[in-house]
């Protein structure tokens, strides 16, 4: 339990469907890669870490801060 201390849950609320839309519309992304962009923007964190450089793309011209895990 202790490692889900800093977990944050993420609604998928129409807010979010639409920017998954979005966000397919302007990048080379998969569905689930879009997802996970658009619920770090719900819940804004302090750092996005992937190792796919299509999904630190995205994220990081949305305006996270990212690391590149690759």
């Amino acid at each position: 339990m202790a490692d889900l201390a800093d977990v944050d849950i993420c609604q998928i609320t129409p807010d979010v469907l639409v920017t998954i839309v979005s966000l397919l519309e302007s990048h080379p992304l998969r569905a689930m890669d879009a997802l996970h962009v658009a619920c770090a923007l719900a819940v804004e964190p302090d750092i996005f870490v992937s190792t796919d450089h299509q999904h630190l793309s995205a994220a990081r011209k949305a305006g996270i801060k990212i690391v590149d895990l690759s």
